[in-house]
C-alpha cells in the first residue's frame, strides 16, 4: 500500500509475482487478488472470498448488530411470557388493592425474606428455568408497584 492507505492502481502494483486483480462483489473496486485484500475461502475463486476485507468487515459488524437485536427481542418476549404465567399463577392481581391491568406493574414480594433464594424479577431477567421461578414465586405474594413501595416504606418507618 502507498501513503495514505489507498490501494495502488493496477498498473503500479507489483508485490512478489502478483499481477491478478479481483473485483469486490460489494464495492466493485478492483483490488489485488491476495490475502492482503481478500479473506481466504476454500470454495472461492483463487481461494478467496468474493468481497474485500473492508466490505466483509462492514457486513460482519452490521450482521452482528442485527443478530444481537433479534436475540434481545426474543429474550424479552420469553421473559414476558414467564412473568405472565407467574402472575396468572399468583392470581392475576395485586393482593392488597386488586390492581390487574399492566403486567409490567407487578412485583413479587417475598413473605419471609429469610427464605428468599433470589428475586423473581431478577430470575426472569437472568433467564432462569420456569420451574425454579415457580418454586421461588410460591414464597411470594403479588403486589402492584405502588403497594409494594408503600409496604417497604412502612417497614422503614
Amino acid at each position: 500500500m502507498q501513503d495514505g492507505g489507498s490501494i495502488p492502481p493496477a498498473s503500479t502494483y507489483r508485490k512478489g509475482n502478483v499481477t491478478e486483480y479481483k473485483k469486490c462483489s460489494k464495492c466493485s473496486e478492483e483490488k489485488p487478488s491476495t490475502a492482503e485484500f481478500f479473506y481466504k475461502h476454500p470454495n472461492g475463486k483463487n481461494g478467496l472470498r468474493e468481497s474485500c476485507k473492508e466490505c466483509a468487515s462492514i457486513h460482519m459488524i452490521a450482521h452482528r448488530a442485527e443478530l444481537l437485536t433479534k436475540r434481545r427481542r426474543s429474550s424479552r418476549a420469553r421473559a414476558m411470557k414467564k412473568k405472565k404465567r407467574l402472575v396468572k399463577y399468583l392470581g392475576g392481581k395485586c393482593t392488597f388493592c386488586g390492581y390487574d391491568k399492566c403486567l409490567a406493574a407487578f412485583d413479587f414480594h417475598h413473605i419471609n425474606a429469610e427464605e428468599k433464594s433470589f428475586g423473581v424479577g431478577q430470575g426472569i431477567s437472568e433467564c432462569k428455568k420456569f420451574e425454579a421461578l415457580l418454586k421461588e414465586a410460591k414464597k411470594c405474594v403479588m403486589l402492584c408497584a405502588n403497594c409494594h413501595r408503600e409496604l417497604h416504606d412502612e417497614k422503614r418507618s
